[in-house]
């Protein structure tokens, strides 16, 4: 076994290149989320499929009903449904991803 050399350690523990913890678990979190939406309220159908509807709903709350200035509780007459997921992803990052990667992450 060789030895460690001062470069191969510096190169270790360079922090270029790489994701931030938050971010990460930004990521993982919303990637969750789409899961549990898709077991919630698109069960039955194909990976495809509840991707392009998640993405779809999340698009149009994001353009009609989500307003981030109001604060972080979703309204009371979107409690149950697909409004509430889409409220709590779009609260963690004010962006839709891909249905690409929506569908990777199911």
């Amino acid at each position: 076994m060789r030895p460690i050399g001062k470069a191969e350690i510096d190169k270790m523990l360079d922090g270029r290149g790489r994701r931030y913890p938050a971010t990460v678990y930004v990521h993982f979190t919303i990637a969750r989320l789409y899961r549990i939406a898709a077991r919630e309220f698109y069960q039955g159908t194909s990976k495809s499929e509840q991707a392009a509807r998640l993405r779809s709903d999340t698009l149009r709350y994001q353009a009609g009903a989500f307003r981030r200035q109001v604060g972080p509780a979703c309204a009371d007459r979107h409690r149950g449904k697909i409004e509430e997921v889409c409220h709590l992803i779009l609260r963690l990052r004010d962006r839709v991803p891909s249905a690409r990667t929506i569908r990777r992450w199911l």
